[in-house]
Formats: C-alpha cells, sequence, structure tokens
C-alpha cells in the first residue's frame, strides 16, 4: 500500500498566551558584607581572604604556631538562609602558602591545599545551627580527612562540633599552645579539643584567612550569608572589620570566588534590596514620590545581581524619592 502525502502546511499556535510579568519585591538591606552564592555551581566557595602584607608593605601575621598568647578568629553572621536551606554554610579557611599548588588566589583552597583548617558554620533542617572544627594534612586535591571521624578509617580530621539556636551572631575558634582549641557559639557555649603537635607545626606564617560561603546544593544556589564583623586578634597584625564601607578594604582584604559578583559591601547608607523572578527580558526598575502619570524616572541603580533565579539590586538612600515616601516598579519602555 503507498500513500502518497502533498500541502503539508504548519501553523504557529497564536493562542498561547504570553508569559506573566515578573513580580517586584522589596526588603529591608542589613548593612555587612553580604556574601552569595551566584555562581550556578552547588560547590562554589565564595570568599575573601587576608592579605599578604599589611599597609606598610610588611608580611602579615595570622597564624597562631609559635603564638606565646591565644589567637581569636570571630566571625559575626547577621543574616543567613533559613531551614529550608539546610546545608548551606559560611567558613573559615587556614591555609598556609607553603604548598599552595595554585597560590592564595584559589577559591577552591580547601580542596587544593594540601594543609587547611576548616570552621564550617551550617544551618539544619530544624532551624539550629552547628559550627564543626576540621582539618587536613598531606592531603592535596581531596577533603575525604576533614570528614573523618574513624581512627581505623586514617588520621581523623573532624575533631568537633557544637550547635547553638540559629547560626546568626557570632562564633569564634581561639586556638593556644599551638594543639589546643575552643570553639565559642553565640549563645557562649563552648567545647575544647586539641589537635596533634605535629599536625598543628605545618600552619605556621605565612598563612592566610579565608571567609566566605558555599551553597552545598542546588536549591541553594541564589542564597547568601551577611557578615556584620570579622575579627582576628592576638597576632601582629590583627585584623577588625565591620564592613561599613561602600567598598572592600583591599588593605585588609581581596576577593577569591567563583563569582566576584556575589561578594557585596552594603553600607550602612543602603536601604533596600529589589528583587524580581528572571529572565524579565526588556524590563527596567523605575521610581517616583507618587503614583502620578509622569513621575517615574530612572532610580539610577547599581549592577542588577543574578541570583538563582532572581534578580536583585541594591537600593542605597541616594536613589529613594526625596518626598520621604516612594514607589518603585518593572516596567517595558
Amino acid at each position: 500500500t503507498v500513500f502518497w502525502v502533498d500541502n503539508i502546511t504548519l501553523l504557529a499556535n497564536t493562542n498561547t498566551a504570553p508569559p506573566p510579568p515578573p513580580t517586584l519585591r522589596i526588603a529591608a538591606a542589613t548593612p555587612g558584607l553580604r556574601v552569595a552564592a551566584t555562581a550556578a555551581d552547588q560547590y562554589q566557595r565564595q570568599n575573601i581572604r587576608t592579605q599578604a602584607a599589611d599597609a606598610e608593605g610588611n608580611p602579615t601575621t595570622y597564624s597562631w604556631v609559635g603564638n606565646p598568647q591565644p589567637v581569636s578568629y570571630a566571625i559575626k553572621i547577621d543574616s543567613f538562609p533559613g531551614a529550608a536551606h539546610s546545608g548551606f554554610q559560611a567558613h573559615l579557611l587556614l591555609v598556609p602558602e607553603a604548598g599552595m599548588p595554585y597560590g592564595p588566589g584559589d577559591s577552591a583552597i580547601d580542596w587544593n591545599a594540601p594543609q587547611v583548617v576548616f570552621v564550617q558554620i551550617a544551618n539544619n533542617a530544624d532551624g539550629t545551627g552547628t559550627a564543626r572544627f576540621m582539618y587536613k594534612t598531606n592531603l592535596p586535591s581531596g577533603n575525604s580527612m576533614f570528614w573523618n571521624t574513624d581512627p581505623t578509617a586514617g588520621p581523623v580530621g573532624t575533631l568537633a562540633s557544637i550547635s547553638d539556636a540559629s547560626p546568626v551572631g557570632t562564633w569564634t575558634v581561639t586556638l593556644r599552645n599551638n594543639t589546643e582549641i575552643t570553639l565559642t557559639t553565640p549563645s557562649g557555649s563552648v567545647t575544647n579539643v586539641s589537635m596533634p603537635a605535629a599536625a598543628a607545626e605545618l600552619f605556621a606564617d605565612p598563612l592566610f584567612a579565608y571567609v566566605g560561603i558555599q551553597p552545598n546544593g542546588t536549591g541553594n544556589l541564589g542564597q547568601s550569608a551577611t557578615l556584620g564583623r570579622v575579627g582576628i586578634s592576638g597576632v601582629a597584625t590583627p585584623v577588625e572589620d565591620t564592613f561599613t564601607a561602600e567598598t572592600l578594604d583591599a588593605g585588609k582584604w581581596a576577593v577569591v570566588a567563583a563569582d566576584a559578583t556575589g561578594v557585596i559591601p552594603v553600607p550602612p547608607t543602603a536601604r533596600y534590596w529589589l528583587s524580581w523572578d528572571a529572565p524579565a527580558t526588556g524590563f527596567v526598575v523605575q521610581a517616583a514620590p507618587t503614583l502620578s502619570a509622569g513621575a517615574w524616572v530612572d532610580p539610577a541603580l547599581g549592577n542588577i545581581l543574578q541570583m538563582g533565579s532572581q534578580k536583585t539590586v541594591l537600593v542605597p538612600a541616594a536613589s529613594l524619592p526625596s518626598a520621604g515616601t516612594g514607589y518603585f516598579r518593572l516596567v517595558k519602555p
């Protein structure tokens, strides 16, 4: 049997409704250093790190090894993803320069460097937060030692963990006499452990401190934490930063991130975050002091960031309508 087919016409379905317009949302801006998972990788590291020299060009000293007094590293977290984003982490990494295969600008330094102290602060599904003190030695391009708790399986890398009601607040790790370690939670609870002396000796200066976040899950892409303070005390070149400037202090920090646009200083003059669903092609933000026709203008905002499935932009005080009240909208010109 033979079928002859001719005169076939394809017609577009013109009854398909266009996608709905994006919904604009507004939220108060928390001052500090907002560190966001803006890259498309669930294992991205978004870090800042200490500089190798101070403003006068003198080498910095951030290691506790051989220091006659206790050395403390403190991170104050002012905002953090909720329990729905469990596994999201903030972290402190202490990494000696010796043995770094790609130098201190490596955003995956915790994986690539052979010697790393890793203090992880993560949220849990019940809303609590847990800090873990972990380390690895003589293990480049790997991280299995961090998570090992079984002495029969090799060197134990997880030395301590302690939880608190929330990840928000100040977490501090203090090291003394080379090997003694104290972890302190925001509520003041402490746990004390020690690391082997032979391992501690590998963390002598020059040493870099990295502070940042990692999403640890595709559902956490676009999430962020705001750091209100980072302090390093007890060393010859201490660090104290509350991130109140409009730019990151280059005398103290360098950005080491999978996507540097996700490291965002939020000064006290910042007022709001505007966000809307992507892609929103062709839409622009406008502002007005009233809803009257013809009053809408370009508020001259900064860079629009892609955070997961959303676009977001910071609204400084200078971009607010002068009348003291105002409105924002998304439109296609």
